[in-house]
């Protein structure tokens, strides 16, 4: 194989795809969602795979995995209803989404009825109207949907996206209409993704209790192993290869986080211009690129989402070069421990930091307290090479919470 293509010659198309919602060439170890999902499909109602949260922490791929679901479900046959879950979702539905497939699917959508008799020879009129009409609701058009769809045995499919506790009373009605369907054995499920607060601020509401029994499947890292399929397998497949050391270092950057791995290799790829071989140089030219990219995408909008004490706590947090005695961070802010318990709960909510032990915390998002360091704190990146990690050594006697 040739070291570099001919001058002029376009490089094969870039396999990879960091945008948001994009679907990976590869999809690595999301299998047992996806196959909970399909069985519970083909189970019937009852079964607890269909009604399913896909929660995590931005980038690791909870749209991705909705993507998933839905291409499953439609090569199931089932009708797949897809929206965000913000203000105005039931509104949408009630009023266009559903009103339009209940036309295409009932053949009797159209009919005729007399309301008015015109008697020429004498003049009068008479409008003939109905005394009784039933109010369209979410829970009617999803019952008359899915009964059209019942003789095809097939049924429907309702994916929110992005979660947001500012459309609690829209999603305490799509609870209120899925807790009838399924009680009535009607072939309806439910898929929805969002941040852990969120799906727990909705799960915790007493109005939406039905939602509590849903499955739940949080997404974390994926392991090396799954990392280097991820990148490799995608590489060689677009026509090029990629040596083992450009491996290492992209597995090692990456961190396992889903949307690091898909930047790197983006930016990998691209940075080989020609070549047909993906290098370390290029790798690492790659890296640099992606945790610029993450701090837009990621970084920024983790913090803008936070409260002033949560972004003190993080920020108090990035002082040291590795994980966090919650004993000190309540030091530092001048406050006692059970001031800032509640704020240590709602950041790992929210995805931002992860027990590590008892009474210890350490950032889940990689490279946050390099750029909280660099950006908030003057100060330079903790000295943990390419990504960072746990200290091997013992922290000692840990404080109590």
């Amino acid at each position: 194989m040739n070291a570099s293509r001919e001058a002029g010659q376009p490089p094969p198309r870039n396999p990879f795809t960091p945008s948001f919602g994009t679907p990976p060439p590869l999809l690595v170890e999301r299998e047992n969602v996806i196959a909970e999902f399909e069985e519970a499909l083909e189970i019937g109602p009852g079964a607890p795979g269909r009604a399913i949260f896909v929660t995590g922490a931005r980038g690791v791929g909870k749209t991705v995995v909705l993507n998933e679901l839905e291409d499953s479900a439609k090569q199931a046959g089932w009708i797949v209803i897809t929206d965000t879950a913000g203000p105005g979702l039931v509104d949408r539905l009630t009023h266009a989404t559903l009103p339009r497939l209940l036309r295409e699917h009932d053949p009797h959508a159209t009919q005729s009825r007399l309301t008015m008799v015109r008697i020429t020879s004498v003049a009068a009129e008479r409008e003939v109207s109905e005394a009784h009409q039933p109010q369209s609701t979410l829970r009617s058009q999803l019952e008359q949907l899915a009964d059209l769809l019942a003789p095809h045995r097939t049924g429907i499919l309702l994916s929110l996206d992005e979660v947001h506790h500012a459309a609690i009373n829209d999603m305490r009605e799509v609870a209120a209409a899925l807790q009838f369907g399924f009680r009535e054995g009607r072939d309806i499920a439910f898929v929805a993704a969002g941040l852990p607060e969120s799906i727990n601020h909705l799960v915790n509401d007493r109005y939406s209790t039905f939602l509590r029994r849903a499955e739940r499947f949080e997404l974390t890292a994926i392991s090396p192993p799954a990392v280097e399929r991820a990148l490799r397998e995608p590489v060689e497949e677009g026509g090029r290869t990629i040596t083992d050391e450009a491996i290492t270092a992209a597995v090692a950057a990456s961190d396992g986080y889903p949307y690091l791995v898909q930047s790197i290799g983006f930016y990998a790829w691209r940075a080989a211009g020609q070549a047909e071989t993906i290098r370390a140089s290029h790798v690492e030219e790659a890296i640099t690129t992606a945790r610029r990219r993450m701090e837009q995408q990621i970084h920024e909008p983790t913090l803008a989402d936070l409260s002033p004490v949560e972004r003190t706590f993080v920020l108090v947090m990035a002082a040291d070069s590795g994980p966090s005695r919650i004993a000190d961070i309540a030091e530092r802010m001048d406050v006692g421990n059970n001031y800032v318990q509640p704020y240590r709960a709602r950041l790992i909510n929210a995805g931002v930091i992860r027990p590590i032990q008892r009474g210890v915390v350490d950032f889940a998002i990689p490279y946050l307290r390099s750029y909280l360091r660099r950006v908030h704190l003057g100060l330079a990146e903790a000295p943990a090479g390419l990504i960072e990690q746990a200290p091997d050594e013992d922290l000692g006697e840990l404080p109590r919470e």
